[in-house]
Formats: structure tokens, sequence, C-alpha cells
């Protein structure tokens, strides 16, 4: 099996996992052409790179992902442990974003604790007047 494996090509660098390994194709029962030819690590590297984004680039489409966009002084609501049926996913008092570092989401409330948490833990809190649809 695992050497089916190691002689059946990839599908996104085109060349099979014994080749680029030991620069060679391995023996096997099927009768094929084989051709000395030079494998350019760069190139593959490339290929690589620009598939992996193409299938990323196609998940996050699937998933409906966006970015995130908080910045300091942004009012956000945070999400806590589900206690029971009745008890809401988020806080209901809003924080304040202190920072921001990539991900990661340092808060402060009212009292002046400050919270750190992933960014998916928060959601940006918007006041009734910067709602989608509603009426000035």
């Amino acid at each position: 099996m695992l050497r089916n494996y190691r002689s059946t090509p990839h599908r996104i660098t085109k060349e099979t996992p014994a080749k680029l390994l030991m620069n060679r194709e391995l023996r096997t029962k099927i009768p094929s052409i084989t051709g000395k030819k030079q494998i350019d690590d760069d190139e593959l590297r490339k290929t690589d790179r620009m598939t992996k984004e193409k299938y990323k680039q196609y998940a996050d489409t699937r998933r409906k992902a966006k970015k995130k966009n908080l910045k300091q002084g942004d009012f956000v609501l945070l999400q806590h442990k589900h206690k029971n049926k009745y008890s809401t996913n988020f806080r209901l008092d809003p924080l304040e974003v202190v920072q921001v570092k990539g991900s990661q989401i340092i808060m402060k409330d009212n009292s002046g604790k400050t919270y750190r948490r992933n960014s998916s833990h928060v959601k940006k809190f918007l006041k009734p007047d910067e709602r989608r649809g509603s009426k000035r």
C-alpha cells in the first residue's frame, strides 16, 4: 500500500512523494517511461502555496468567514458560559476595547477590570442608531 501511495503523483505538486523525497522514482510492477527531469523546488513551493491559498479562499467563502474589524475604543459584547436555557450567550453590559493584538482582544469594563479573549468570543456592540435598517 505504501509503495502505491509513494509512486502516485500528488494532486497539487504533480510529482510523486518518492520523487520529492529521494529525487528518483520507485520501481513498481507498472511499466512506465521515465525521463530525467530535475525538480525545481521553488516552483513546487510556489504552486503549493498558490493552491492552498485558493482552497482557503474557497473554504472561507463557503463558511462565510469575515474579518472582525475591531479597533481601540470600540465597544463589544463578551461571550460567557451558558448556564441554563434562559441565560443569554453574551454579557449584557458592553466592554471597551483597550488593545487589539492580532486575534487577541483586551477589553475593560466600567469598573476597570480587564479581560483578554480571542476575537471569536466577542462581537461588536452596535448602538441602536448604528444598526442596519434603523430609522433616525
